[in-house]
């Protein structure tokens, strides 16, 4: 027990027994006053753990002022030993909270039993102290508000957030009704008040505290979420109750503000919704509109089709029909030759003429006739592709050989070729087709001695072919309708021809899945150029 203890007794015979008693007990004596100024002064110098007090010293302080002074500057536990017990001097002694009060004359046990408990108890209420001091640091620094009242609803405590929230003014010593601070009620409408929040209060016995909510005050610009609970002492009597306040203006705003966008956006729903049925009518509608169109054009098809099948049985009747007639004026003109002949009849010149017109002209008909009937089969897909491979160098140049001798042999041909691979697969009647019909064309539509350059250039996978004339050359608005069947430039129209000879060579084209550019120039000739692609050997 190395407690420092400070004695203030004036009378020295008490101060030596005192002294005595406690250095028997182990305790260190660190001075003796006479006086209360005395003793005040070797209070705060040599910071006793305990102060031994007589309350009756000589001057102006006695024990009880002495004591009051020191607590000014110091928490020291004061033990008053006296021989007055009188109420009057109790009363005073009490109002300075001494740890304890000892009347002489009293046993060493006595004296060592208060001094220890004493001590014991400063340091419990430094501690609560302290407790409480970090209790109300943390109330004060939280953003909720807090309100304690007693059981009868009078306001004992509220922290800075309360005061600021709520708006109030500091609570006055007569300890006001929470609800002059802050109107409550309960949630059934009854408004809590001096008369009956007590009874309320009692209802932390059972557990069924009610809910309250805080009425709207005037100028109060916030929303409050407010919470109960009891506080309790250690016997459950009469219970108090604290109220913890939230601020929810931010989140009310929050809860306003995804109401209104629900709102807005149920709105839009509804609108979309509206929009998309009206977008289903339409649609619908358009699609009976669609399905009757449809209808429509599959009835016109069918009907085209049934026209289409009339037309290629007319021409094709009306073509075998010409046949026979055409060969029976052919027959009839080279028996008269013969029989002319036979008879040894000396032949007119004028009649040898119209002989060759007639068999020229019959020879016409049945080129035209077969023109035609090749066209109405290559439209209806009657005519089938046949490749096989061919030597392309062999074919070209016979080609060439016999053109130069036939249709060719009034103008100049120059044929231009790259090194040909030894072997094409293709349809051979159909790129002869094209080819004659090329230069067919550049050859009625170019002077005679004039050059026609027919060149031929094999890739891998494709072959491109190109005639170039010297002829008359085409109108750029005449380019798109060339290959329409029986269309004729107004440049053409002194020039024979049927029209037919173009149409036949798309169809040849398009049946091999090649294309064709057209190029020219009014006077200065036309260049054609096919591009077939070749099936790999």
């Amino acid at each position: 027990m190395d407690y420092k203890v400070l004695i203030i007794e004036d009378d020295p015979t008490s101060a030596k027994i005192i002294e005595l008693t406690l250095i028997k007990l182990k305790y260190n004596i660190i001075g003796i006053a006479r006086t209360g100024e005395e003793g005040y002064s070797l209070a705060l110098s040599s910071d006793p753990d305990i102060i031994l007090m007589d309350i009756n010293l000589p001057g102006e302080w006695d024990g009880i002022t002495t004591t009051e002074r020191i607590k000014e500057v110091k928490d020291i536990p004061v033990i008053y030993i006296t021989a007055n017990s009188e109420d009057t001097t109790l009363n005073r002694a009490v109002s300075t909270e001494p740890i304890g009060y000892l009347l002489k004359p009293y046993s060493r046990e006595h004296l060592r039993t208060i001094i220890e408990l004493g001590i014991h108890l400063n340091k419990l209420q430094k501690k609560l102290k302290e407790s409480e001091q970090l209790l109300n640091v943390t109330l004060q620094s939280i953003s909720n508000g807090v309100v304690v009242t007693n059981h009868f609803g009078e306001v004992i405590y509220f922290n800075n957030a309360a005061n600021s929230l709520l708006q109030l003014e500091n609570p006055s010593s007569d300890r006001k009704h929470i609800t002059q601070y802050c109107p409550l009620s309960l949630i059934d409408g009854t408004s809590l008040n001096s008369d009956n929040f007590s009874g309320w209060a009692a209802t932390f016995y059972t557990g069924r505290l009610m809910d309250v909510v805080i009425e709207p005050q005037p100028g109060l610009d916030t929303d409050l979420e407010i919470k109960t609970a009891p506080v309790l002492n250690l016997t459950n009597d009469q219970p108090g109750v604290v109220f913890t306040f939230r601020d929810v203006t931010s989140q009310k705003l929050a809860e306003k503000k995804l109401i209104r966008l629900n709102e807005e956006l149920e709105l839009r729903v509804e609108r979309r919704t509206l929009e998309l049925r009206q977008k289903n009518i339409e649609l619908e509608s358009e699609i009976i509109k669609r399905r009757k169109t449809e209808e429509e054009l599959q009835s016109a098809l069918e009907k085209q089709q049934e026209l289409n099948n009339f037309q290629q049985n007319i021409v094709t009747t009306i073509s075998h029909e010409f046949r026979t007639p055409m060969t029976t004026i052919l027959s009839s003109t080279e028996l008269i030759e013969r029989l002319l002949v036979k008879n040894d009849i000396q032949i007119d010149h004028k009649l040898h003429h119209h002989t060759n017109q007639i068999k020229k002209s019959v020879k016409t008909l049945v080129e035209l006739l077969n023109d035609v009937l090749l066209v109405e089969k290559m439209k209806a897909d009657q005519v089938e592709m046949s490749c096989k491979p061919i030597n392309p160098d062999e074919f070209f140049t016979q080609f060439i050989d016999e053109i130069k001798i036939g249709i060719g042999k009034k103008h100049v041909i120059e044929y231009i070729n790259n090194n040909f691979p030894h072997q094409i697969i293709t349809d051979p009647k159909l790129l002869l087709q094209i080819i004659n019909n090329l230069l067919s064309n550049a050859f009625k539509y170019s002077e005679p001695r004039t050059t026609v350059y027919f060149s031929v250039f094999i890739q891998s996978d494709s072959m491109k072919i190109s005639v170039k004339d010297e002829g008359i050359g085409i109108n750029k608005e005449d380019i798109p309708r060339l290959f329409d069947t029986f269309f004729r430039s107004n440049e053409s129209q002194n020039i024979e021809g049927t029209g037919i000879g173009l149409t036949i060579l798309k169809r040849a084209i398009d049946l091999l899945s090649g294309t064709i550019t057209v190029e020219s120039e009014k006077g200065k000739g036309t260049t054609f150029t096919v591009t077939l692609p070749l099936t790999q050997n």
